[in-house]
């Protein structure tokens, strides 16, 4: 097989590992937020990631509203795509699906932000299950904030906040992080 097709092969393996990781994250986030399970959207990202967590609910059960399964299975997934791409040693390995795992999640709740954003001007008051599952996620990190900052004049300045923190993240920390374990 020439190095062409390994490396197509390759980038296909690493999109089915972040989808894969990416539904097993939003889960995590479904669970975390109290989502209810006869949400449609919340029934086919649980069917959706089935088959990659039920081995791991087995060995790792949730704790109340924390699912380990899918935390696991996220770092798992990241680090197989951290496997793929590099050569590193097994710290770097481990590590390395951490630093991916924790900017997975940064992502993740950055474009929920964003979304949140645009649906507060388009539809305020919708009741579309993607809806209320977006609000139901971003609100633990919105309502300390909003404790902080009260809305002035109906305007919401915490979700400016929490972007900002988020792309300090995203930016900084993450890249800085990725650079000490070695990716």
């Amino acid at each position: 097989m020439d190095n062409s097709m390994f490396d197509g092969l390759s980038i296909i393996a690493g999109l089915a590992l972040d989808l894969a990781a990416l539904l097993a994250a939003v889960r995590f986030l479904l669970q975390a937020a109290g989502v209810d399970g006869y949400n449609t959207v919340a029934q086919h990202v649980i069917k959706a990631t089935d088959p990659v967590l039920a081995p791991l609910r087995i060995v790792l059960p949730s704790q109340g509203r924390i699912d380990l399964a899918s935390i696991v299975g996220v770092w798992l997934l990241q680090t197989a795509k951290v496997a793929l791409f590099h050569e590193p040693a097994i710290v770097v390995l481990l590590l390395g699906g951490l630093v991916q795992s924790l900017a997975l999640f940064a992502n993740l709740f950055f474009f929920a932000l964003i979304a949140v954003v645009v649906l507060s001007f388009v539809a305020p008051v919708s009741s579309h299950p993607g809806a209320v599952i977006l609000r139901q996620v971003t609100e633990p990190l919105l309502s300390p904030v909003r404790r902080i900052i009260q809305p002035v004049g109906g305007l919401d300045f915490s979700v400016l906040v929490v972007l900002f923190a988020l792309m300090i993240v995203r930016g900084n920390l993450l890249p800085w992080l990725g650079a000490l374990v070695g990716l």
